[in-house]
Protein backbone atom coordinates (compact mmCIF):
# COMPACT_ATOMS: atom_id res chain seq x y z
CA UNK A 1 0.00 0.00 0.00
CA UNK A 2 2.78 2.28 0.22
CA UNK A 3 3.45 1.75 -3.20
CA UNK A 4 0.08 2.36 -4.39
CA UNK A 5 0.12 5.63 -2.32
CA UNK A 6 3.34 7.04 -3.62
CA UNK A 7 2.20 6.06 -7.07
CA UNK A 8 -0.86 8.68 -6.78
CA UNK A 9 0.83 11.50 -4.68
CA UNK A 10 3.99 11.33 -7.24
CA UNK A 11 2.87 9.70 -10.57
CA UNK A 12 6.05 10.49 -12.01
CA UNK A 13 8.40 9.21 -9.48
CA UNK A 14 9.43 5.50 -8.51
CA UNK A 15 8.02 3.37 -6.44
CA UNK A 16 9.41 1.92 -3.20
CA UNK A 17 6.90 -0.36 -1.65
CA UNK A 18 7.74 -3.56 -2.77
CA UNK A 19 10.84 -2.99 -0.94
CA UNK A 20 8.97 -4.05 2.31
CA UNK A 21 8.53 -8.12 0.75
CA UNK A 22 11.78 -8.99 0.79
CA UNK A 23 11.63 -7.94 4.49
CA UNK A 24 9.02 -10.20 4.94
CA UNK A 25 10.28 -12.64 3.26
CA UNK A 26 13.90 -12.60 5.48
CA UNK A 27 11.85 -11.94 8.80
CA UNK A 28 9.74 -15.00 7.90
CA UNK A 29 12.44 -17.17 7.03
CA UNK A 30 14.98 -16.20 10.41
CA UNK A 31 12.27 -16.44 12.66
CA UNK A 32 11.22 -19.74 11.43
CA UNK A 33 14.45 -20.87 11.71
CA UNK A 34 15.00 -19.46 15.12
CA UNK A 35 12.41 -21.28 16.58
CA UNK A 36 11.97 -24.40 14.89
CA UNK A 37 15.84 -24.51 13.94
CA UNK A 38 16.96 -27.46 16.15
CA UNK A 39 13.81 -29.29 16.57
CA UNK A 40 13.84 -32.78 14.94
CA UNK A 41 11.52 -32.57 12.22
CA UNK A 42 10.10 -36.36 13.03
CA UNK A 43 6.99 -36.94 10.78
CA UNK A 44 4.87 -36.00 13.78
CA UNK A 45 6.80 -32.41 14.09
CA UNK A 46 6.36 -31.90 10.58
CA UNK A 47 2.87 -32.18 10.12
CA UNK A 48 2.56 -30.09 13.62
CA UNK A 49 5.22 -27.14 11.94
CA UNK A 50 2.85 -27.09 8.43
CA UNK A 51 -0.78 -27.46 10.89
CA UNK A 52 0.38 -24.86 13.25
CA UNK A 53 1.79 -22.62 10.29
CA UNK A 54 -1.12 -22.76 8.11
CA UNK A 55 -3.71 -22.40 10.35
CA UNK A 56 -2.34 -18.86 11.78
CA UNK A 57 -1.88 -17.80 8.05
CA UNK A 58 -5.46 -18.88 6.52
CA UNK A 59 -8.20 -17.52 8.65
CA UNK A 60 -6.83 -13.91 7.46
CA UNK A 61 -5.66 -14.89 4.73
CA UNK A 62 -9.48 -16.56 3.50
CA UNK A 63 -11.59 -13.40 5.51
CA UNK A 64 -9.36 -10.91 3.33
CA UNK A 65 -10.07 -12.99 0.02
CA UNK A 66 -14.23 -13.15 0.91
CA UNK A 67 -14.02 -9.40 1.50
CA UNK A 68 -12.02 -8.21 -1.75
CA UNK A 69 -14.27 -10.91 -3.63
CA UNK A 70 -18.01 -8.87 -1.78
CA UNK A 71 -16.61 -5.72 -2.34
CA UNK A 72 -16.01 -6.19 -6.05
CA UNK A 73 -19.29 -7.57 -6.60
CA UNK A 74 -21.10 -4.73 -4.66
CA UNK A 75 -19.19 -2.34 -6.81
CA UNK A 76 -19.83 -3.96 -9.53
CA UNK A 77 -23.42 -3.48 -8.92
CA UNK A 78 -23.21 -0.09 -7.46
CA UNK A 79 -21.26 1.60 -10.44
CA UNK A 80 -22.54 -0.60 -13.33
CA UNK A 81 -18.84 -1.61 -14.08
CA UNK A 82 -18.55 -4.10 -17.43
CA UNK A 83 -16.15 -6.05 -15.03
CA UNK A 84 -16.63 -9.65 -15.51
CA UNK A 85 -16.69 -11.99 -12.78
CA UNK A 86 -15.69 -15.47 -13.04
CA UNK A 87 -15.59 -18.16 -9.96
CA UNK A 88 -12.80 -19.64 -12.21
CA UNK A 89 -10.29 -17.18 -11.63
CA UNK A 90 -10.50 -17.93 -8.28
CA UNK A 91 -8.62 -21.08 -7.60
CA UNK A 92 -5.03 -19.84 -7.87
CA UNK A 93 -5.79 -17.40 -4.75
CA UNK A 94 -8.26 -20.28 -3.18
CA UNK A 95 -5.21 -22.84 -3.13
CA UNK A 96 -2.71 -20.26 -2.37
CA UNK A 97 -0.80 -21.38 -5.78
CA UNK A 98 -1.19 -17.71 -7.30
CA UNK A 99 2.26 -17.44 -7.31
CA UNK A 100 3.42 -20.45 -8.81
CA UNK A 101 1.98 -19.17 -12.04
CA UNK A 102 2.81 -16.10 -12.17
CA UNK A 103 -0.20 -14.19 -11.10
CA UNK A 104 -0.56 -10.95 -8.18
CA UNK A 105 -4.26 -12.33 -7.72
CA UNK A 106 -7.15 -11.03 -9.25
CA UNK A 107 -9.21 -10.31 -5.52
CA UNK A 108 -6.59 -9.64 -3.89
CA UNK A 109 -3.45 -8.71 -5.09
CA UNK A 110 -1.37 -8.62 -2.35
CA UNK A 111 -2.16 -12.32 -1.05
CA UNK A 112 0.75 -13.26 -3.91
CA UNK A 113 3.23 -13.29 -0.76
CA UNK A 114 1.41 -15.18 1.14
CA UNK A 115 1.49 -17.82 -1.84
CA UNK A 116 5.20 -17.44 -1.94
CA UNK A 117 5.68 -17.99 1.30
CA UNK A 118 3.67 -20.85 1.49
CA UNK A 119 5.72 -22.53 -0.64
CA UNK A 120 8.63 -21.86 1.51
CA UNK A 121 7.03 -22.89 4.31
CA UNK A 122 6.42 -26.77 2.55
CA UNK A 123 9.96 -26.84 2.03
CA UNK A 124 11.25 -25.55 5.48
CA UNK A 125 11.04 -29.05 6.60
CA UNK A 126 12.70 -30.96 3.96
CA UNK A 127 15.55 -27.73 4.21
CA UNK A 128 15.96 -27.60 8.64
CA UNK A 129 18.36 -30.63 8.75
CA UNK A 130 20.57 -29.72 6.26
CA UNK A 131 20.94 -25.90 7.94
CA UNK A 132 20.81 -27.33 11.61
CA UNK A 133 23.52 -29.76 10.84
CA UNK A 134 25.47 -27.46 8.67
CA UNK A 135 29.19 -26.31 9.95
CA UNK A 136 29.46 -22.27 10.02
CA UNK A 137 31.65 -22.42 7.49
CA UNK A 138 28.78 -24.13 5.23
CA UNK A 139 26.06 -21.52 6.53
CA UNK A 140 28.61 -19.09 5.89
CA UNK A 141 28.62 -20.15 2.36
CA UNK A 142 24.85 -20.10 2.43
CA UNK A 143 24.89 -16.56 3.37
CA UNK A 144 27.39 -15.63 0.84
CA UNK A 145 25.30 -18.01 -1.74
CA UNK A 146 21.99 -16.01 -1.07
CA UNK A 147 23.37 -12.39 -1.38
CA UNK A 148 25.38 -13.34 -4.68
CA UNK A 149 22.06 -14.79 -5.98
CA UNK A 150 20.22 -11.09 -4.97
CA UNK A 151 22.97 -9.12 -6.17
CA UNK A 152 22.85 -11.33 -9.55
CA UNK A 153 19.06 -10.88 -9.77
CA UNK A 154 19.84 -7.02 -9.49
CA UNK A 155 22.11 -7.02 -12.44
CA UNK A 156 20.19 -8.71 -14.26
CA UNK A 157 16.82 -6.98 -14.11
CA UNK A 158 19.26 -3.62 -14.19
CA UNK A 159 20.87 -4.09 -16.60
CA UNK A 160 20.07 -6.77 -19.05
CA UNK A 161 17.64 -7.08 -22.30
CA UNK A 162 15.24 -9.10 -21.11
CA UNK A 163 11.91 -7.24 -21.93
CA UNK A 164 10.19 -7.17 -24.77
CA UNK A 165 8.00 -4.68 -26.68
CA UNK A 166 5.16 -6.62 -26.03
CA UNK A 167 3.43 -7.98 -22.68
CA UNK A 168 3.57 -12.04 -22.31
CA UNK A 169 -0.10 -13.29 -22.90
CA UNK A 170 0.83 -16.92 -22.41
CA UNK A 171 -0.14 -17.90 -19.05
CA UNK A 172 -4.09 -16.87 -19.83
CA UNK A 173 -3.67 -19.56 -22.31
CA UNK A 174 -3.57 -22.19 -20.48
CA UNK A 175 -4.68 -20.70 -16.96
CA UNK A 176 -8.05 -18.85 -17.57
CA UNK A 177 -8.24 -15.21 -15.59
CA UNK A 178 -4.60 -15.36 -14.07
CA UNK A 179 -3.17 -12.53 -15.97
CA UNK A 180 -3.62 -9.00 -14.53
CA UNK A 181 -4.58 -5.80 -16.26
CA UNK A 182 -2.18 -3.77 -16.18
CA UNK A 183 -0.10 -4.57 -19.38
CA UNK A 184 3.56 -3.03 -17.50
CA UNK A 185 3.52 -6.23 -15.55
CA UNK A 186 3.40 -8.66 -18.35
CA UNK A 187 7.23 -8.25 -18.80
CA UNK A 188 9.19 -10.89 -17.01
CA UNK A 189 10.25 -8.82 -14.31
CA UNK A 190 6.80 -9.78 -13.31
CA UNK A 191 7.53 -13.40 -13.35
CA UNK A 192 10.70 -12.82 -11.15
CA UNK A 193 9.01 -10.98 -8.86
CA UNK A 194 6.19 -13.62 -7.64
CA UNK A 195 8.30 -16.64 -8.55
CA UNK A 196 8.63 -19.12 -5.37
CA UNK A 197 12.21 -19.94 -7.01
CA UNK A 198 13.46 -16.85 -7.31
CA UNK A 199 12.06 -15.27 -4.08
CA UNK A 200 13.70 -18.77 -2.16
CA UNK A 201 17.05 -17.04 -1.31
CA UNK A 202 15.34 -14.38 0.85
CA UNK A 203 13.73 -16.62 2.75
CA UNK A 204 16.98 -18.64 3.13
CA UNK A 205 19.29 -16.34 3.96
CA UNK A 206 17.18 -15.16 6.84
CA UNK A 207 16.95 -19.26 7.84
CA UNK A 208 20.86 -19.43 7.53
CA UNK A 209 21.01 -16.56 9.37
CA UNK A 210 19.70 -17.73 12.57
CA UNK A 211 20.91 -20.46 12.27
CA UNK A 212 24.17 -18.73 12.45
CA UNK A 213 23.49 -17.77 16.30
CA UNK A 214 23.37 -21.45 17.35
CA UNK A 215 27.39 -20.97 16.50
CA UNK A 216 28.15 -18.49 19.18
CA UNK A 217 28.78 -16.04 16.55
CA UNK A 218 27.65 -13.26 19.27
CA UNK A 219 30.96 -13.24 20.77
CA UNK A 220 31.24 -10.38 23.67
CA UNK A 221 33.48 -8.35 21.40
CA UNK A 222 31.90 -7.91 18.31
CA UNK A 223 29.56 -4.53 18.19
CA UNK A 224 26.35 -6.27 16.72
CA UNK A 225 24.29 -3.55 18.06
CA UNK A 226 26.20 -1.19 15.44
CA UNK A 227 25.74 -3.97 12.50
CA UNK A 228 22.09 -3.94 13.01
CA UNK A 229 21.89 -0.14 13.32
CA UNK A 230 23.92 0.44 10.11
CA UNK A 231 22.12 -1.95 8.25
CA UNK A 232 18.78 -0.69 8.84
CA UNK A 233 20.50 2.89 8.27
CA UNK A 234 21.82 2.12 4.91
CA UNK A 235 18.38 0.27 3.94
CA UNK A 236 16.46 3.53 5.21
CA UNK A 237 19.13 5.92 3.25
CA UNK A 238 18.46 3.62 0.09
CA UNK A 239 15.00 3.44 0.02
CA UNK A 240 14.68 7.53 0.56
CA UNK A 241 17.68 7.57 -2.63
CA UNK A 242 15.90 5.67 -5.21
CA UNK A 243 19.45 3.89 -5.84
CA UNK A 244 18.48 0.80 -7.54
CA UNK A 245 14.56 1.56 -8.21
CA UNK A 246 13.54 2.99 -11.69
CA UNK A 247 9.83 4.13 -13.18
CA UNK A 248 7.57 1.91 -13.77
CA UNK A 249 4.70 0.83 -15.82
CA UNK A 250 2.63 4.03 -16.98
CA UNK A 251 5.42 6.83 -15.00
CA UNK A 252 8.29 5.50 -17.90
CA UNK A 253 5.90 4.59 -20.66
CA UNK A 254 4.14 1.37 -21.75
CA UNK A 255 4.71 -0.57 -24.26
CA UNK A 256 8.27 1.09 -25.27
CA UNK A 257 9.33 1.21 -28.87
CA UNK A 258 10.91 -1.67 -29.64
CA UNK A 259 12.90 -4.09 -27.25
CA UNK A 260 14.07 -2.56 -24.06
CA UNK A 261 15.87 -3.76 -20.81
CA UNK A 262 13.65 -4.20 -18.33
CA UNK A 263 15.23 -1.40 -16.44
CA UNK A 264 14.08 0.68 -18.60
CA UNK A 265 10.63 -0.44 -18.29
CA UNK A 266 9.62 -1.68 -14.94
CA UNK A 267 12.65 -3.24 -13.08
CA UNK A 268 12.18 -1.64 -10.10
CA UNK A 269 9.92 -3.65 -8.18
CA UNK A 270 12.44 -6.21 -7.86
CA UNK A 271 15.67 -4.82 -8.28
CA UNK A 272 15.32 -2.57 -5.35
CA UNK A 273 14.18 -4.80 -3.39
CA UNK A 274 16.55 -7.85 -4.25
CA UNK A 275 19.29 -4.98 -3.19
CA UNK A 276 17.92 -4.55 0.11
CA UNK A 277 17.79 -7.99 1.54
CA UNK A 278 21.14 -8.61 2.53
CA UNK A 279 20.32 -5.15 4.55
CA UNK A 280 17.64 -6.75 6.10
CA UNK A 281 19.37 -10.05 7.39
CA UNK A 282 21.83 -7.93 8.48
CA UNK A 283 19.35 -5.97 10.76
CA UNK A 284 17.77 -9.21 11.76
CA UNK A 285 20.86 -11.02 12.76
CA UNK A 286 22.71 -8.16 14.25
CA UNK A 287 19.75 -7.28 16.68
CA UNK A 288 19.46 -10.97 17.90
CA UNK A 289 23.29 -11.44 18.07
CA UNK A 290 23.47 -8.28 20.36
CA UNK A 291 20.17 -9.75 22.17
CA UNK A 292 22.28 -12.71 22.67
CA UNK A 293 25.08 -10.78 23.88
CA UNK A 294 22.98 -8.53 26.55
CA UNK A 295 21.24 -12.08 27.92
CA UNK A 296 24.57 -13.88 27.82
CA UNK A 297 26.07 -10.58 30.32
CA UNK A 298 22.98 -10.64 32.67
CA UNK A 299 22.19 -14.30 33.25
CA UNK A 300 24.44 -16.58 31.43
CA UNK A 301 21.95 -17.46 29.40
CA UNK A 302 22.68 -18.01 25.41
CA UNK A 303 18.98 -17.63 23.98
CA UNK A 304 17.57 -13.98 23.76
CA UNK A 305 14.22 -13.75 25.20
CA UNK A 306 12.58 -11.43 22.39
CA UNK A 307 12.13 -7.63 22.43
CA UNK A 308 9.78 -5.44 24.25
CA UNK A 309 11.61 -5.78 27.53
CA UNK A 310 10.57 -6.96 30.21
CA UNK A 311 11.85 -10.86 31.83
CA UNK A 312 15.03 -11.45 33.17
CA UNK A 313 18.38 -9.88 32.28
CA UNK A 314 18.96 -7.94 29.17
CA UNK A 315 16.98 -7.81 25.77
CA UNK A 316 17.74 -6.28 23.02
CA UNK A 317 17.07 -3.12 23.98
CA UNK A 318 19.87 -2.62 26.58
CA UNK A 319 23.04 -0.95 25.70
CA UNK A 320 22.14 -1.20 21.96
CA UNK A 321 21.43 2.52 21.14
CA UNK A 322 17.95 4.49 20.03
CA UNK A 323 17.49 2.38 17.01
CA UNK A 324 17.28 -0.99 18.42
CA UNK A 325 15.38 0.57 21.40
CA UNK A 326 12.89 1.75 19.30
CA UNK A 327 12.25 -1.56 16.88
CA UNK A 328 12.02 -3.44 20.23
CA UNK A 329 9.83 -1.06 21.89
CA UNK A 330 6.45 -1.93 23.18
CA UNK A 331 4.71 -0.02 20.84
CA UNK A 332 6.24 -1.54 18.04
CA UNK A 333 5.62 -5.14 19.19
CA UNK A 334 1.98 -4.37 19.22
CA UNK A 335 2.71 -2.61 15.79
CA UNK A 336 4.47 -6.32 14.25
CA UNK A 337 1.60 -8.37 16.30
CA UNK A 338 -0.59 -7.30 13.52
CA UNK A 339 1.72 -7.00 10.36
CA UNK A 340 -0.08 -10.16 8.94
CA UNK A 341 -4.06 -8.99 9.46
CA UNK A 342 -2.71 -5.43 7.98
CA UNK A 343 -0.84 -7.20 4.97
CA UNK A 344 -4.11 -8.96 3.57
CA UNK A 345 -6.53 -6.52 4.46
CA UNK A 346 -4.98 -3.23 2.78
CA UNK A 347 -6.39 -3.94 -0.37
CA UNK A 348 -9.95 -4.85 0.47
CA UNK A 349 -9.92 -1.67 2.60
CA UNK A 350 -8.14 0.18 0.14
CA UNK A 351 -10.83 -0.55 -2.35
CA UNK A 352 -13.84 -0.20 0.06
CA UNK A 353 -12.84 3.56 0.25
CA UNK A 354 -12.30 3.71 -3.44
CA UNK A 355 -16.22 2.76 -4.35
CA UNK A 356 -16.98 5.37 -1.28
CA UNK A 357 -15.00 8.17 -2.17
CA UNK A 358 -13.44 7.19 -5.73
CA UNK A 359 -14.15 10.55 -7.94
CA UNK A 360 -12.87 12.47 -5.05
CA UNK A 361 -9.43 10.46 -4.87
CA UNK A 362 -8.16 11.41 -8.16
CA UNK A 363 -4.60 12.89 -8.23
CA UNK A 364 -3.54 16.13 -6.96
CA UNK A 365 -7.14 16.22 -5.29
CA UNK A 366 -6.92 17.87 -1.37
CA UNK A 367 -9.16 15.08 -0.51
CA UNK A 368 -6.46 12.75 -0.74
CA UNK A 369 -4.33 13.41 2.11
CA UNK A 370 -7.62 13.47 4.32
CA UNK A 371 -8.43 10.09 2.49
CA UNK A 372 -4.93 8.57 3.62
CA UNK A 373 -5.29 9.13 7.40
CA UNK A 374 -9.33 7.64 7.56
CA UNK A 375 -7.63 4.61 5.42
CA UNK A 376 -4.82 4.18 7.98
CA UNK A 377 -6.96 4.47 10.40
CA UNK A 378 -10.13 2.27 9.36
CA UNK A 379 -7.05 -0.25 8.21
CA UNK A 380 -5.67 -0.86 11.40
CA UNK A 381 -9.01 -0.64 13.16
CA UNK A 382 -10.14 -3.67 10.81
CA UNK A 383 -7.32 -5.67 11.82
CA UNK A 384 -6.87 -5.06 15.70
CA UNK A 385 -10.42 -6.09 15.67
CA UNK A 386 -10.17 -8.99 13.27
CA UNK A 387 -6.94 -10.12 15.79
CA UNK A 388 -8.92 -9.86 19.07
CA UNK A 389 -12.18 -10.59 18.27
CA UNK A 390 -12.11 -13.23 15.23
CA UNK A 391 -8.38 -14.74 15.23
CA UNK A 392 -7.70 -14.79 18.82
CA UNK A 393 -10.68 -17.18 20.14
CA UNK A 394 -10.52 -19.42 16.89
CA UNK A 395 -6.72 -19.89 17.80
CA UNK A 396 -7.08 -20.28 21.50
CA UNK A 397 -9.57 -23.14 20.67
CA UNK A 398 -7.69 -24.48 18.34
CA UNK A 399 -4.67 -24.87 20.71
CA UNK A 400 -6.99 -25.60 23.51
CA UNK A 401 -8.34 -28.46 21.41
CA UNK A 402 -4.71 -29.74 19.94
CA UNK A 403 -3.39 -29.63 23.76
CA UNK A 404 -6.44 -32.27 24.80
CA UNK A 405 -6.12 -34.44 21.62
CA UNK A 406 -2.66 -35.00 19.95
CA UNK A 407 -3.02 -36.29 16.53
CA UNK A 408 -3.60 -39.59 15.83
CA UNK A 409 -1.31 -41.35 13.79
CA UNK A 410 -3.16 -42.16 10.46
CA UNK A 411 -3.87 -38.09 10.71
CA UNK A 412 -0.38 -37.44 10.50
CA UNK A 413 0.33 -39.59 8.02
CA UNK A 414 -2.24 -38.50 5.76
CA UNK A 415 -1.71 -35.03 6.35
CA UNK A 416 2.04 -35.48 5.25
CA UNK A 417 1.26 -37.02 2.14
CA UNK A 418 -1.05 -34.63 0.88
CA UNK A 419 1.44 -31.69 1.91
CA UNK A 420 4.17 -33.30 0.77
CA UNK A 421 2.00 -33.80 -2.49
CA UNK A 422 1.32 -30.23 -2.59
CA UNK A 423 4.72 -29.14 -1.78
CA UNK A 424 5.61 -31.25 -5.08
CA UNK A 425 3.74 -30.32 -7.30
CA UNK A 426 3.34 -26.53 -6.22
CA UNK A 427 7.79 -26.37 -6.60
CA UNK A 428 7.57 -28.19 -10.22
CA UNK A 429 5.13 -25.67 -11.25
CA UNK A 430 7.00 -22.80 -10.27
CA UNK A 431 9.86 -24.40 -11.89
CA UNK A 432 8.15 -24.93 -14.73
CA UNK A 433 6.79 -21.53 -15.07
CA UNK A 434 9.94 -19.83 -14.65
CA UNK A 435 11.64 -21.82 -17.06
CA UNK A 436 8.73 -20.95 -19.82
CA UNK A 437 8.49 -17.65 -18.95
CA UNK A 438 12.18 -17.00 -19.27
CA UNK A 439 12.49 -19.15 -22.81
CA UNK A 440 9.60 -17.10 -24.30
CA UNK A 441 10.66 -13.98 -23.45
CA UNK A 442 14.22 -14.08 -24.54
CA UNK A 443 12.74 -15.92 -27.82
CA UNK A 444 10.67 -12.55 -28.36
CA UNK A 445 13.69 -11.20 -28.79
CA UNK A 446 15.74 -13.27 -31.16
Amino acid sequence: MAERCTREATPGGSWHGNAAVSYFLVLSGFVTSYAYGQRDFNPEARFLFWRKRFTRVALSYYAALALGIALLRLSIRIHNLSIPFHWRRLLPEVLMAQSTVASFGNYNSVSWTISTLSCCWLLYPAMQPRLRHASLAQLSAVVVGCVVSNAGMWLLLAGSVVGGSEPLEWIPAWLPGSGVTDAGYHCLEKLFHVSPVVRLPDFVLGAACAQLLRHGIAAEWFPWRWVASGSILAAVAIAAHGWGDVECGRAAGWPPAGPASVYDVCAGRLAFSSCLSPLFAAFMLGSAAHCQQSRQRATGATVCAGGGGGGVGGDVRAGGGPLLAFFSSRAMASVGALSLQVYVFQEPTHNLWLMLEGPNLQVGNPQFGPYLVFFLLSLWILAAAFATYVEGPFMRAMASKWKRAPPAEWTVRAGNRLLGTVAAVYWSLSVGVLVAGCSLAYAALS
